[in-house]
């Protein structure tokens, strides 16, 4: 709510400026009227290019918190006023002038003007509160939010929205079925959203799942899980499946689980697989290069081998929150720890295919890439957890971000090798920028 109170009065004081005036000691008559600076603090900033501009014309380029002067002085009964003219872009912030944004200089040099700066940029607002919402990145670069409740938990929504970047606006999609709240929003490989469980005013745990189609914007029921789950964790696979682990199962009186299942987006239906050594009410699943998942939270980690589709105790890893790094090991953040795998490369995988094979593109164009496995026993999964890396930086960049994972960004002409590795076995291609 202060945010919220805080980014209105920066807007307010853009659109309507202040009233007061700059009192002080009486002057002199004069012929000529006395001049004075006009100064005043800033606080928040944490990067370059904020640029303050005075009614006169005058830019003042700002680096550091504190005091700031402009250098022209204004004659005393002059009009005095300050805007932002250019806001801080390394780190991006949105920067206002919160107080004395403008009056009428008297007899003393102004000290009333207060810059306040805020992280990040300001974009355009939901439709509806929803704490408790899920928000996942679609292959179009749109964001999908669904659920959560604007009331503490008395009203469940079942709406949802989407978040498009190129407009910085949402607009209302298709609803849910079902009321969700604390559910999980997973992105498969067929570019639907598989959404499970969660809660349902009033304080109805849910077994059901639906998916997401950005085709049609539009939810329909798939099959519904074993066991009804609030807080879980799930984790799309190498092979396309969902991994769905622990949770709350009932709440009154609180039910923490211990099983785990698996989603089939080719059948719809979810299986129950091996269950973790201790149940864990609110954990953290990370997908690992080798294809494993690690899964934290209060209770000792463990790890789950989807070829064997059981859990096995790992190292003493806290609880918090769980980061893939580039270089395959984990950071669990609560704890500030390192997890470190004892191998990258998944489980029978023989080889690495990277499609398509040698493409070419235009400067400013994006190639997303695909890493196929084949395993010993011929099988082939497409590989969700590859490290991806180009050759030749100065022609094509890659990213290894969830988002758009395996996205090649050509920057000049020339030719790169586009490299897939999981642990010691990679595959590769040549794209080639025109």
């Amino acid at each position: 709510m202060k945010s919220l109170m805080f980014i209105l009065a920066i807007v307010s004081s853009f659109l309507l400026g202040s009233c007061g005036s700059y009192q002080g000691a009486a002057s002199s008559p004069a012929t000529s009227p006395a001049t004075y600076t006009g100064r005043g603090t800033v606080s928040g900033l944490m990067g370059s290019g904020l640029v303050l501009q005075d009614n006169l014309g005058n830019n003042l380029s700002v680096s550091t918190n504190g005091s700031f002067t402009f250098t022209t002085a204004i004659a005393s009964g002059s009009t005095f006023n300050v805007t932002v003219f250019s806001q801080p872009s390394n780190p991006a912030q949105t920067c206002g002038v919160t107080a004395g944004a403008s009056g009428t200089v008297a007899s003393a040099n102004v000290t009333s003007v207060v810059v306040t700066c805020i992280d990040g940029v300001l974009t355009g607002s939901m439709n509806n509160a929803r704490p408790g919402h899920t928000a996942t990145l679609l292959n179009n670069g749109q964001v999908l939010v669904t659920g959560g409740s604007p009331d503490n938990d008395e009203d469940v929504l079942a709406s949802a929205e989407l978040y498009d970047p190129a407009t910085g606006t949402f607009t209302v999609t298709g609803s849910m079925n079902d009321n969700r709240l604390d559910h999980t929003a997973t992105l498969l490989n067929n570019g639907k959203v598989l959404v499970t469980g969660g809660d349902r005013q009033p304080s109805t745990v849910l077994a059901s799942a639906e998916l997401y189609d950005p085709a049609t914007g539009t939810f329909t029921f798939t099959g519904s899980m074993n066991n009804a789950r609030v807080g879980d964790a799930a984790t799309l696979l190498n092979n396309g499946q969902v991994l769905v682990t622990g949770g709350i199962g009932d709440l009154a009186p609180s039910t923490e689980l211990a099983s785990a299942e698996l989603y089939d987006p080719a059948t719809g239906t979810f299986t129950a697989t091996g269950s973790m050594i201790n149940a864990n009410p609110f954990p953290t699943a990370t997908l690992l290069n080798n294809g494993n998942v690690l899964v934290t939270g209060g209770n000792p980690a463990e790890l789950y081998d989807p070829a064997a589709g059981t859990f096995t105790a790992t190292g003493s890893v806290g609880g918090g929150t769980a980061t893939l790094l580039n270089n395959g090991n984990v950071l669990i953040a609560d704890s500030a720890e390192l997890y470190l795998p004892s191998t990258l490369t998944p489980t029978g995988l023989v080889s690495i295919t990277v499609t398509p094979t040698t493409p070419t593109v235009s400067v400013g164009s994006t190639q997303q890439f695909i890493a196929t496995g084949t395993f010993s026993d011929s099988s082939m999964q497409v590989l969700q957890s590859v490290t991806w890396s180009s050759s030749n930086q100065a022609a094509v960049t890659i990213t290894n971000d969830a988002g758009d994972h395996g996205v090649a960004l050509a920057l000049a002409a020339g030719e790169s090798t586009i490299t897939a590795s999981a642990g010691s076995i990679s595959g590769s291609t040549v794209l080639t920028v025109q």
